[in-house]
């Protein structure tokens, strides 16, 4: 349930974030109920958002927050980086825009990553409060 309410919140912030922040520009916006890329950039970044922190749990290389920093500013950039390359409905206008959006993605992540990362202790359950390891 907590990977769903985290999932929820990043999915709007950064739907808002593409609409709101100067610097960005949307193509085609949809219209419900047609999904285009202005809903489907957003759906994909905040599922690689959401599973950074549990990936990195997985892989045992969670110990430094550095390294959780690091991986999501990496996987924002790329994607917003992407946008350059590839026709989302989504048109980075300037560089501006691009760090801009980075940055609150980035933040809006980190936020409830460490927020997640108080409330996974147990060193002996990787997957979570919730969830156990078959024995």
């Amino acid at each position: 349930m907590q990977f769903f309410k985290r999932y929820g919140i990043l999915f709007v912030t950064i739907f808002f974030a593409n609409y709101l922040l100067p610097g960005l520009a949307l193509v085609n916006p949809s219209r419900w109920p047609r999904c285009e890329g202005d809903l489907i950039f957003p759906l994909t970044l905040a599922l690689c958002n959401g599973i950074v922190f549990p990936g990195l749990r997985l892989l045992g290389l969670v110990g430094s927050s550095f390294r959780f920093i690091l991986a999501t500013v990496t996987v924002n950039a790329i994607a917003y980086g992407l946008l350059k390359f590839v026709s989302l409905g989504i048109r980075i206008v300037n560089w501006h825009g691009y760090l801009a959006a980075v940055i609150v993605v980035s933040l809006c992540s980190l936020f409830l990553g460490f927020r997640d990362k108080r409330s996974w202790k147990d060193p002996q359950n990787p997957l979570g409060p919730s969830l156990h390891l078959p024995e």
